[in-house]
């Protein structure tokens, strides 16, 4: 991401204050962006997971497994 600057305007210098709230920026939407997908997505899986009684169990210990053997 510091390249980026470095690219904009080779010829000129950019204000320090810019390049902070345009990180500011970038990190605010990575954040909501990681916020609603905890909300939306993963929390209506593991709801539906939940409600259905469904034993995940098995299924844990063989990806931790699959992962122990690489």
């Amino acid at each position: 991401m510091n390249k980026l600057f470095e690219k904009l305007h080779e010829k000129e210098e950019l204000p320090v204050s810019l390049k902070s709230e345009v990180m500011q920026s970038y990190d605010m939407v990575k954040l909501i962006t990681d916020i609603s997908d905890l909300f939306t997505n993963k929390f209506f899986k593991s709801t539906a997971v939940f409600l259905s009684g469904e034993d995940t169990s098995e299924k844990t210990d063989s990806i931790e497994n699959d992962d122990d053997t690489k």
